[in-house]
This record gives structure tokens, C-alpha cells and sequence, in this order.
């Protein structure tokens, strides 16, 4: 009877325990709300091609511009906030190197609709912006130079004192930009004397990175410096001494629809032509068991640089070194990360 009586005891415990629930608690937003641009400064870059991100927005030449609302536990309504481009407030302003801020001129975006709206449950709302051709025509849009200054100009909600504005900077890469793992060989004859360069790591990613730059649209730079053993003279031996010299050189990639592009050195001092194909997605299973964007390039340089001959008193000559490159670059990442610039 005991051993009954302890059952079902156990069994009323067990129930009061299983019947009583975690109720969320529900706190009191506070007196009033505020409305705000988060950040004043932000840098965007318009990333074109695909990154480890969404690009959708990027890739239809748009972007949005968020504020935030604060003061609540849980927005409980549909916020609305009126705002305007304001292009005085980049007036005689000037980035922290001393360049002038410009105001990102009409005909390269359209503010899509003048109202932004936080929806109901989120803390957060956008207003979508339309950039034009003109823009990603401008060779100044590949770096930092153009701001959209926005200013909040109306909203049932109080407006946050010193965040009632944003000053949005704008740029631009191409879908070719980024750090990408460069192997091949490479044929060289320096100065008559001819040899032959493999460059294949046991593993690709731990081939060298190289860097393509945006200089338009359909234009990147490719840096491949190289080096040579040159004379020249130190001034504190006061005396001819071989040392190793580097010589720049700065490919312009120039592609077409096909994307099958054109090498042409831009560099004083580097001679040469080639050409090349981008394909999506076109190195195979290569890193990180992920297909990746390759380029495949062959071109041929001339290295020109002067040397001083110890036979003939130490004149001066000129010298080469020639490459005859067939490169493949398989992207490793896009280079972007989450910026700020300083206003003066």
C-alpha cells in the first residue's frame, strides 16, 4: 500500500513539474523611439561577379541604404521615414588623405523611392538605389571619391541627434577582381642565357597569389614584377656592388563579350603582348573541394633595365629579361572587407 501511495505521489509531482510552461517574458518598450543611420561613414563596394556573400543586388547595379529604430524590445507596427539626398552636407568636406569628397552626381543613381520603411517585427529598413551606366563608365567610381549624402526628413518616430545622416561612399570592382593562385611555366632567356621555370606546388593554394585590380568595366591590372642580379653603386662603399634589382611590370587585361581578353604591358621599361579567357567557375574541384573562377593567360614580356659593365669602366648598358609565360589563376578571394572613411 505504501509503494501505492509513493507511485502516485511521484506521479502528481511529475505532472505539476510537465504542466507548467516558460512563458516569454514581455518587457515595456521605452518612452520613446528614436530612428537612425547606424553608421555615418560606411564604405560600399559594389562587388560584381560572384563572393562569398550575395551579390544579386551587386550584379543589377543596386544597393540599399538601412536605418534602424531603437527604444523598443520588439517592433510591434510599420515604421516610415521620409529622406532626401543632401549634397550640402559634403560641402567643402575632404576625405582623411586631403581628397575632395564629391557628391555622387544626379545622373548616376536614382533614389528608387524617397519613403524607407522598418516592416513590422524587424528593426531595420532600406531604400533601394538604381545606379546608371555613367557611374561604372567613371574610371574615379573604382576608388573612393563619390558619396551619396542622405539626411532624414521626416518620421512619426524622434529622430536620433548627430545619426540623422548618412554620407554613403561608393565604388566599384569588376567580376575579375581579387587575389587569385597563379601556376604555370614560365620560359626565360635573360640576356642569352635560357631557362625554364615550372611553378606547381604539391597543393594549388600553396602556389603565389597574385592581384587583379579594376581599372573599368572590362579592364584589370595584373602586376608581375620580376627580379634581376644588376651592378649598382653604393654610396657607402663608394663602389659597384651586384645586388638584386626589381623590375615592375603592370599587364592591362582588357576583355571582350567572349570574355577572351587582350595583354598589353602599361609600364614603362616592360614590352610585350598576350592574350587570355576568363571562364566561370572553369578550375575544377580546384581548392576547398569547390569549383572556382579561372583565367588562363599566355603572354610574352620584355623586361628592359641597365646594368654597368666592370669590363668597360663601369658603363652603362641596357639588358633583358624575356618571359614567355602560359599562367593560370584560379580565384581565391575578391579582396573585400567592411570599411569606414574619415571626413576632415
Amino acid at each position: 500500500m505504501k509503494r501505492i501511495y509513493a507511485f502516485i505521489c511521484g506521479i502528481c509531482a511529475l505532472s505539476a513539474f510537465t504542466s507548467c510552461e516558460n512563458k516569454e517574458v514581455e518587457f515595456d518598450d521605452f518612452d520613446y523611439q528614436t530612428v537612425y543611420f547606424a553608421k555615418q561613414t560606411p564604405i560600399r563596394t559594389i562587388v560584381l561577379g560572384d563572393n562569398v556573400y550575395p551579390t544579386e543586388l551587386d550584379n543589377q547595379h543596386q544597393f540599399e541604404v538601412y536605418a534602424t529604430v531603437g527604444g523598443v524590445w520588439k517592433n510591434r507596427q510599420d515604421r516610415t521615414i521620409q529622406v532626401a539626398v543632401d549634397n550640402s552636407l559634403v560641402a567643402g568636406k575632404t576625405f582623411e588623405n586631403g581628397s575632395t569628397i564629391q557628391a555622387l552626381p544626379e545622373d548616376y543613381y536614382e533614389l528608387l523611392s524617397n519613403t524607407l520603411t522598418i516592416p513590422y517585427g524587424k528593426v531595420m529598413g532600406a531604400v533601394k538605389v538604381q545606379l546608371t551606366d555613367k557611374f561604372f563608365d567613371d574610371a574615379k567610381a573604382t576608388s573612393l571619391n563619390y558619396v551619396l549624402p542622405l539626411r532624414i526628413v521626416g518620421a512619426k518616430d524622434s529622430v536620433l541627434t548627430g545619426k540623422d545622416y548618412i554620407l554613403y561612399g561608393l565604388k566599384y570592382i569588376n567580376k575579375y577582381t581579387g587575389a587569385w593562385i597563379s601556376h604555370g611555366t614560365d620560359e626565360i632567356d635573360l640576356n642569352g642565357v635560357k631557362s625554364t621555370e615550372t611553378r606547381e606546388a604539391e597543393y594549388l593554394e600553396k602556389n603565389e597569389i597574385r592581384y587583379l585590380t579594376t581599372e573599368g568595366l572590362a579592364v584589370s591590372n595584373y602586376s608581375v614584377p620580376t627580379t634581376v642580379e644588376a651592378y649598382r653603386y653604393d654610396d657607402a662603399a663608394k663602389a659597384y656592388k651586384k645586388t638584386i634589382v626589381s623590375l615592375p611590370c603592370n599587364l592591362k587585361l582588357t576583355f571582350g563579350q567572349d570574355e577572351s581578353c587582350t595583354v598589353v604591358p602599361s609600364t614603362a621599361g616592360c614590352t610585350g603582348s598576350g592574350s587570355g579567357k576568363w571562364t566561370l567557375k572553369g578550375a575544377k574541384n580546384a581548392w576547398g573541394g569547390k569549383d572556382r573562377d579561372e583565367i588562363v593567360l599566355n603572354y610574352t614580356i620584355d623586361y628592359e633595365y641597365t646594368d654597368y659593365d666592370p669590363n668597360n669602366n663601369w658603363a652603362a648598358v641596357q639588358r633583358h629579361k624575356i618571359v614567355k609565360s602560359a599562367d593560370t589563376l584560379v580565384m581565391r578571394d575578391r579582396q573585400t572587407k567592411l570599411e569606414t572613411f574619415v571626413v576632415k
